[in-house]
């Protein structure tokens, strides 16, 4: 097996304090996120390639995609709710504190990564949820 084709150790390889997992949302009906590996500069190849080996053999982005697609139908209703009373503004502080708090355990959870990516969407947030 060649170097870049190891998982990543939990123990040895130090990924943890790095912001390497990104998201997208789909403007589609229903919204779909996608999430990928964005390797930091500051990484050597070999560790940027043994991430994306890992994330990709384990299908993580297939998983992460599919736990956010639970994550909207549940808050779903409270962002109407939301939406209704505060508009795009009430969404955003929302999806902030959302996301600082799960960031704050883990940068790298793909619950961060959606809360950021979802806050950072101008078409989430003016609705698109409800799609």
């Amino acid at each position: 097996m060649a170097s870049n084709q190891e998982f990543i150790h939990p123990y040895f390889d130090d990924i943890e304090n790095d912001c390497w997992l990104s998201a997208t949302i789909k403007h589609s009906s229903p919204c779909v996120v996608q999430f990928s590996v964005v390797a930091p500069l500051a990484w050597s190849p070999l560790l940027a390639d043994r991430v994306c080996f890992h994330f990709h053999t384990l299908e993580l982005g297939k998983l992460y995609s599919i736990q956010a697609a639970v994550e909207i139908s549940m808050i779903q209703a409270h962002l109407r709710k939301m939406f209704q009373i505060s508009g795009v503004v009430g969404i955003q502080k929302y999806l902030s504190d959302e996301e600082e708090s799960r960031t704050q355990a883990n940068i790298n959870s793909w619950q961060a990564v959606f809360y950021r990516s979802a806050m950072q969407d101008a078409w989430f947030c003016n609705g698109g949820f409800d799609q």
